[in-house]
């Protein structure tokens, strides 16, 4: 369950890109209830086995008291589904809710579990409030890799002179 809410969190941060090139697209309305100021994500892509440190800053307009999440993760040919109280989540993390609306912001730690495969994961998160109103929708692709495996990849790339 930790692993979904920090997947949320880490998807809602996710929500503009950053200094990190994060490849994110918004799936959601202009009318969503959240819009995204700054993110960084340390480091990006996460590595299994370790932890990503997770900063977002943004702008709620409009206040819920009752929220669901769904995170539809997809690999290769597999892809799981899940689904949440996003008031509990955020309670599980510190976060009031209901979050005031203005500016809000928040950081949380991911420890990405090391049995999670190797691979391309395709990820899309969103949230609706108890009215029905989307509150975010965002997709992003990631490339898992152990530490070893990005630092293989890093050193197998051709020096540029």
């Amino acid at each position: 369950m930790r692993f979904v809410v920090a997947l949320f969190c880490a998807t809602l941060a996710l929500a503009a890109v950053s200094a990190d090139d994060v490849p994110f697209k918004n799936c959601g309305k202009s009318s969503d209830l959240l819009t995204v100021k700054e993110i960084n994500v340390t480091p990006w892509p996460p590595a299994k086995g370790q932890k990503a440190s997770i900063k977002f800053s943004g702008t709620l307009s409009k206040a819920f008291d009752s929220a669901t999440y769904t995170a539809k993760v997809k690999w290769g040919i597999f892809s799981k589904s899940f689904s949440g109280d996003l008031c509990a989540a955020m309670a599980k993390e510190g976060h009031a809710c209901p979050p005031q609306t203005g500016d809000i912001s928040f950081s949380t730690e991911l420890d990405v579990p090391s049995s999670v495969p190797s691979g391309d994961f395709k990820v899309e998160v969103s949230a609706t409030d108890g009215s029905s109103d989307e509150i975010f929708c965002g997709d992003f692709d990631m490339d898992l890799k152990t530490e070893g495996e990005i630092l293989s990849s890093i050193m197998t790339q051709p020096i540029i002179s």
